[in-house]
C-alpha cells in the first residue's frame, strides 16, 4: 500500500457516523469522496502528517507538481480501463503496453513527487511528512521490479512504427484512428484487412479494433507482437496497480484546498491546530464555515471546552436566532477538520485526539409530538451506546418533541450520563430550566439594543428575559398586553 493521508491500512478503521456530513452541511461545500475521507478516524501521528503535507500543499511548486502527478493518474486510471474493456486479444496486448508505460511514468513522477517534498522541506524548514517518507521508501524497494518492466515495455516500442502504418495510435486510452479521412490511411487499411471496402467503426474518434484488423496484424507482423506477448505473459498478474490510490487522495487534498482558499477570501482566519494532549477543545475566533454557502457576514466565536475547567459539558441557551446552531455547526465543523489533519477556520487552536464526532439533530421527517420523541429517544440511546471517553458529541435541540418539564429531564438525564462516561457535548437547547444544574452554561450576547442579535456567544448563564421576550413575540403579544390577558382572565390583580 502506498499512501500519502494513512501510515497504517484503512480498512477495518472506525468512522464519524455518515448523518454528521448533512448535519454540518458538508455536502454543499466539499465532494462526496472527500467527506467519505474526513469521516475516517486517524491515529494521530497520521494527523500529524496530514497537517505537515498540507502546509506543502500551500506551496505553489509543490501543488503544481501534485496537480501533474494528478494528470498521470487519471490517465493511467483511462489505460486500465481500456485494457480491460479491449475487443479482442490485438488490442488487448496494444492497451497492456499502454498501461506498463503509464504505470512507469507514474512511479518516477511520484518519486518525483517525494524528492520535491525533501528540498522544499529543508528550503522552508519544514517537517517532512512521515507519509512522504514511507511513499518513497516503498517505491524505492521496488526499483528492481521496476527497471526489469521498464526494460521489457522498452523492447516493444517497435510496434509504435508498424501501428503508425495502419493509422491505429495508442493513446493512454487505449486505441485511436488518426488522419480518419485520408484516402491514403483507408487503403492501406484496405490493404491490410485484405478487402477493398474495409471501413473501421470508430466511435468518438476511439478506435474498438474490429477482428478483421486484429487477425490481420496477428498475421502480418507474427514475430514483431512477440515481444508484446511476453510482456502481457510476465506482468498481467504481476503490475502493481497501487498509485492508483492516490488518485482519491490528491482529490481530497485540492478539495480541502479549495475550502481553506475560499475561506480565507472571505477574510476567515485559518491555522493549523496544535494537538495536544490535554483533553480540550480550544480555538479562536472561529468562523462557521458552512455558512460560505450563504455568502453571509460570520461573526467569529471563542470555542474553549476543558475538562480541567469543568467545561466538558456545555448547555448553549438564549434568544432565538441569536446564532446557537451556527455556533454548534462551527464548533463541530473545525473539530471534525482538525481530527482530518486539515487547516481549521480559527486564529489560533488547540486539538485533543478525540475518537468520535457525533451530532444530533433533529429529523426532517413530519412527526406528532409524541412521534418525534420516540424517535429522538432511540436515536439517543444509539448514539449513546457508540460512545467512548474521547467521544464529543454536539446535541441540536434534542428532545425537541417533549413538552419543557420532560423536556429538561431527559436533557439532564441524558447530560449525566454523558459526564460519567467522560465524554465532551455541547447542548443546544430551549430548555432553559438545564441551567440550574450546576453544567457550564453559555448563551447568546444580546445589544445595547435588547432586541438586536449579536451572534456572540460567551460563557455566562442566559438572560431569562430575552427568552420571555421571544415568548411574547411568538404570540403576537408585549408585556403591557399580557399583563391586561391575565388581569381579565382573573390570574392576577
Amino acid at each position: 500500500m502506498i499512501s500519502l493521508l494513512y501510515l497504517y491500512d484503512r480498512d477495518g478503521r472506525a468512522t464519524h457516523p455518515a448523518h454528521i456530513a448533512d448535519d454540518l452541511m458538508l455536502p454543499r461545500l466539499l465532494e462526496a469522496d472527500t467527506v467519505e475521507f474526513l469521516l475516517v478516524t486517524l491515529k494521530p501521528d497520521e494527523r500529524l502528517a496530514r497537517q505537515r503535507l498540507f502546509r506543502l500543499l500551500e506551496l505553489p511548486e509543490f501543488i503544481a507538481a501534485a496537480k501533474l502527478l494528478d494528470e498521470t493518474l487519471s490517465a493511467y486510471s483511462q489505460s486500465v480501463a481500456a485494457f480491460k474493456n479491449a475487443a479482442n486479444s490485438i488490442e488487448g496486448l496494444l492497451c497492456f503496453l499502454g498501461r506498463c508505460k503509464i504505470h512507469l511514468e507514474s512511479h518516477n513522477r511520484i518519486l518525483d513527487l517525494c524528492a520535491l517534498a525533501e528540498r522544499l522541506a529543508a528550503e522552508y524548514k519544514l517537517d517532512l511528512p512521515e507519509t512522504v517518507i514511507a511513499v518513497k521508501s516503498e517505491l524505492m524497494s521496488k526499483a528492481a521490479i521496476e527497471n526489469e518492466l521498464g526494460q521489457m515495455a522498452a523492447e516493444c516500442d517497435g510496434i509504435a512504427g508498424i501501428l503508425s502504418n495502419t493509422g491505429v495510435e495508442l493513446t493512454e486510452r487505449g486505441l485511436s484512428l488518426t488522419n480518419i479521412i485520408d484516402e491514403n490511411l483507408t487503403e492501406r487499411l484496405c490493404l491490410v484487412c485484405e478487402t477493398d471496402t474495409y471501413k473501421p467503426r470508430v466511435v468518438s474518434h476511439e478506435l474498438r479494433m474490429p477482428a478483421e484488423l486484429s487477425v490481420a496484424l496477428a498475421e502480418l507482423h507474427h514475430d514483431d507482437l512477440r515481444p508484446l506477448v511476453a510482456l502481457r505473459g510476465e506482468w498481467e498478474f504481476r503490475l502493481d496497480d497501487s498509485p492508483l490510490s492516490l488518485k482519491g487522495e490528491l482529490s481530497f487534498c485540492f478539495d480541502i484546498v479549495r475550502l481553506i482558499e475560499r475561506g480565507r477570501a472571505a477574510g476567515f482566519p485559518t491555522v493549523y491546530p496544535e494537538l495536544c494532549e490535554d483533553k480540550r477543545f480550544y480555538a479562536e475566533d472561529a468562523c462557521d464555515f458552512s455558512l460560505l454557502v450563504k455568502g453571509c457576514e460570520v461573526v467569529p466565536n471563542d470555542i474553549d471546552f476543558d475538562a480541567a475547567s469543568g467545561s466538558d459539558v456545555c448547555f448553549l441557551t438564549g434568544a432565538n436566532g441569536g446564532g446557537k446552531t451556527a455556533y454548534l455547526r462551527c464548533a463541530a465543523g473545525n473539530l471534525l477538520l482538525a481530527l482530518g489533519g486539515a487547516p481549521i477556520f480559527a486564529r489560533r487552536a488547540s486539538v485533543y485526539r478525540f475518537d468520535r464526532v457525533v451530532t444530533h439533530f433533529p429529523a426532517d421527517e413530519e412527526f406528532t409530538n409524541s412521534g418525534r420523541l420516540m424517535e429522538e429517544l432511540a436515536r439517543v440511546n444509539s448514539i449513546l451506546a457508540g460512545l467512548t471517553a474521547d467521544s464529543f458529541v454536539f446535541m441540536n435541540e434534542t428532545y425537541s418533541g417533549a413538552d419543557d418539564r420532560k423536556g429538561a429531564e431527559l436533557t439532564l438525564e441524558t447530560a449525566d450520563k454523558l459526564k460519567t462516561l467522560g465524554c465532551f457535548s455541547l447542548w443546544v437547547t430551549h430548555f432553559h430550566e438545564v441551567v440550574m444544574a450546576g453544567y457550564c452554561c453559555l448563551t447568546t450576547l444580546m445589544g445595547e439594543d435588547t432586541a438586536k442579535r449579536t451572534f456572540k456567544i460567551v460563557r455566562q448563564k442566559p438572560d431569562l428575559s430575552s427568552y420571555a421576550r421571544d415568548i411574547l413575540k411568538k404570540y403576537n403579544l408585549d408585556a403591557q398586553s399580557l399583563e391586561e390577558k391575565l388581569k381579565a382572565e382573573g390570574l392576577v390583580t
